[in-house]
């Protein structure tokens, strides 16, 4: 079977950064992401899974300066929006304290055939992240990049995390996002390979 190889110059970049609406006053999920990002309509912010969120996207860059141009830019807006709603905007792996069981998937056909076949799992997706994606030039390139990206997984985990917390409750994990993101069918380490790295707040430094 051949799989469709999208060729790009080396190394173009492009960042896609999921944030949350909050409550100014209280800090509560709220679902206005739809409205946000129609009031908005640009090419940088798009919605997402859930109602409560909004993900900011790049152009295809040429440099991590063109990435972070783009996300300065998104990040201005979306917060210009939100502020005249009442609302702010939180980046974090999960929130603090909203409870799952009261968030909205989003309408569309793509998101309800993503919560078919995730279902309990699926819904519980209150979680936010920051996806990288860099071009290649050859499909012969791709497999040993990942290979190698595979060992430095775990400090890239490590530099990143940021979600202890869940429905107000402390987990006991730096990364309560990757406990709850690896129950997906598609995700995680691929099999046989490295084993995975302990989010385990005892293996903060």
């Amino acid at each position: 079977m051949q799989i469709s190889f999208a060729q790009s110059p080396r190394s173009t970049l492009g960042v896609e950064w999921e944030v949350a609406l909050v409550d100014s006053v209280t800090g509560e999920l709220v679902p206005l992401g739809p409205q946000v990002v129609e009031e908005l309509d640009s090419p940088l912010v798009t919605g997402e899974f859930m109602t409560n969120t909004v993900e900011m996207v790049t152009g295809v860059c040429h440099s991590v300066a063109d990435a972070e141009r783009d996300l300065r830019t998104a990040m201005s807006s979306i917060q210009k929006v939100a502020a005249s709603h009442g609302l702010g905007v939180l980046a974090a792996g999960t929130h603090l304290f909203s409870s799952w069981r009261a968030q909205r998937v989003s309408e569309g056909s793509k998101y309800q055939k993503m919560l078919d076949r995730t279902q309990h799992w699926g819904r519980q997706m209150v979680i936010y992240g920051v996806h990288v994606h860099v071009g290649i030039e050859s499909r012969d390139k791709a497999l040993p990049l990942m290979s190698s990206l595979l060992h430095a997984y775990p400090h890239m985990l490590a530099l990143s995390a940021n979600s202890p917390f869940w429905e107000g409750e402390d987990t006991g994990f730096a990364s309560h996002r990757s406990q709850l993101f690896q129950q997906l069918p598609t995700a995680g380490l691929p099999f046989n390979s490295l084993s995975g790295p302990s989010t385990s707040r005892s293996s903060k430094t």
